[in-house]
């Protein structure tokens, strides 16, 4: 279960009688609890992200970011189901935000793309990184980053292969973790760099 900013979220664990499935009652707030099943147990999914997260020293396959907190495991095949090590790696907020550009692009509106680029992607995180954390603005890191020729999102790996994604530091259109996720790798980038906020 991802935590909600808006509201404290909690859970409660319940094996169903027979032991057939279990059971995730979710409070997201006192009004909305709601109960949502869930194939395996999502303490099992903890265990492995824990697993993944340790093997990898904490930093992400694309950018080397490094954070205790906040990395996320990802599944290289794209299946939520394969949780075999080898399909599973670190990444931080801004690589799995690049990575789930339709997520990023469309629903929480924090991702641009562009054409034109003068770094590769995973030097454009980890200068955005450094800038965002030095006080530049979205526009003084496009312009040094070289990025030209904004683009829309479609839904086609040809056209997106060809872009380059960067995570702006406007607020999310639906508020959810990666709000929080966004802002701790900025702190800590803060922090590995020396500059006090």
């Amino acid at each position: 279960m991802v935590p909600s900013t808006k509201s404290s979220s909690r859970s409660s664990h319940l094996l169903r009688p027979g032991g057939l499935g279990i059971f995730i009652f979710v409070f997201e707030s006192k009004s909305n609890p709601r109960i949502v099943r869930h194939e395996e147990d999502p303490r099992v999914w903890e265990e492995i992200r824990v697993r993944i997260r340790t093997r990898d020293d904490h930093t992400c396959r694309y950018c080397g970011f490094r954070a205790l907190k906040w990395q996320v495991v990802h599944h290289i095949d794209g299946n939520h189901k394969n949780n075999d090590p080898g399909n599973l790696e670190t990444i931080c907020p801004m690589c799995n935000a690049v990575l789930h550009a339709g997520r990023g692009c469309t629903i929480l509106k924090i991702v641009d793309l562009f054409k034109k680029s003068r770094y590769l992607q995973s030097d454009v995180i980890r200068k955005t990184r450094t800038l965002r954390a030095s006080g530049r603005t979205d526009e003084e890191i496009i312009e040094t980053l070289r990025l030209k020729e904004q683009v829309s999102f479609k839904q086609n790996r040809n056209y997106l292969r060809h872009l380059t994604a960067f995570v702006s530091c406007r607020l999310p259109a639906h508020e959810d973790f990666m709000t929080r996720a966004l802002e701790y790798g900025y702190e800590e980038a803060r922090r590995q760099l020396g500059i006090r906020s």
